[in-house]
């Protein structure tokens, strides 16, 4: 007689670029697709220094740029361990306080494309994570179920899909929160000549996945058609009873927007035009409104006076 073994419970191993958080700007996002999934049932790699900020996904497997380039000048001597040190455990909401001026190293950094684009990810391709001792007795340990990646424009992260997925005999899902392969070509002659290198060698590997989520139904239609694969829509919950319906004419108040976020990617432009959007409204129709910008990074000059405007 057969017996029929309840079916195993999904654990998704969540590859992205920054960890879960409970209040920065795409770590909430992924952690709220996450949020009515069970603790153990979730684990992290992610490629970068911040510490974890969430209270209840702890499973993680960190890589640091430190970790990255100390690996590569001893030639695969140094171990990455992946463990978050004790004093970087913080699993609550923090105040984040920025500097007014970055430091000069890493204002270069930031602001090189070839660094970003090319060095970085030569650096994270060249560690095989998938290779690593403490990564695969990690991920044995945890035992994923499926990978989701965070699409991304940086091309270490297909790489990194594509060897763990084979290894491990992995299905794959692909979330894509913004455009990187069909109209983010760049503004540079180095953006120029290697994006098409780009789509062409990672495109195979999304276009591999079991399913693609997207932000949008035109992305939705443009995705499935560019990738020949079926995508479907995963977007942030918003409480519409939240916001008033209506905006009167004339108010001493404010009604005041605010954006969250960075201002890579164009977004800078899309904030002057909603900018000059409200000043019309404001001039012409008697409005009071306010755009209200935030940032996760030092503006400079150029940036800020792009986003200088009455309201």
């Amino acid at each position: 007689m057969a017996v029929n073994k309840p079916p195993t419970k999904p654990r998704v191993l969540f590859i992205n670029n920054v960890p879960f958080s409970d209040s920065g700007s795409n770590g909430k996002v992924f952690l709220s697709f996450f949020i009515d999934f069970e603790e153990a049932s979730v684990a992290q790699l992610y490629f970068n220094d911040l510490p974890p900020y969430s209270k209840k996904f702890h499973t993680v497997f960190r890589v640091t740029d430190k970790d990255v380039i100390k690996h590569f000048l001893t030639l695969g001597r140094y171990v990455i361990t992946g463990k978050i040190p004790p004093t970087h455990k913080i699993f609550h909401d923090t105040t984040l306080y920025l500097p007014t001026n970055a430091p000069k190293i890493s204002k270069i950094v930031q602001d090189s494309e070839f660094i970003k684009y090319r060095i970085r990810n030569f650096l994270l391709s060249s560690i095989q994570i998938h290779k690593q001792k403490q990564f695969h007795e990690w991920i044995e340990q945890f035992d994923p179920t499926v990978i989701l990646l965070a699409g991304a424009g940086y091309s270490y992260s297909y790489k990194i899909l594509d060897n763990i997925a084979r290894k491990y005999n992995l299905p794959y899902f692909v979330y894509f929160g913004d455009d990187y392969f069909i109209y983010n070509k760049g503004k540079s002659l180095f953006s120029k000549i290697f994006h098409p290198l780009f789509v062409w060698r990672y495109k195979p590997i999304v276009q591999n996945a079991q399913e693609l989520f997207v932000i949008s139904e035109k992305m939705k239609k443009e995705y499935e058609v560019f990738f020949k694969k079926k995508a479907t829509i995963l977007i942030n919950a918003v409480k519409i009873d939240a916001f008033p319906s209506k905006i009167n004419a004339i108010n001493d108040n404010p009604t005041v927007f605010r954006y969250f976020g960075y201002i890579h990617s164009g977004r800078a432009d899309s904030l002057k035009k909603l900018g000059k959007i409200l000043e019309t409204l404001n001039n012409k129709f008697g409005k009071n409104c306010v755009l209200e910008i935030y940032v996760m990074s030092v503006l400079s000059k150029k940036e800020r006076d792009l986003l200088t405007s009455p309201c």
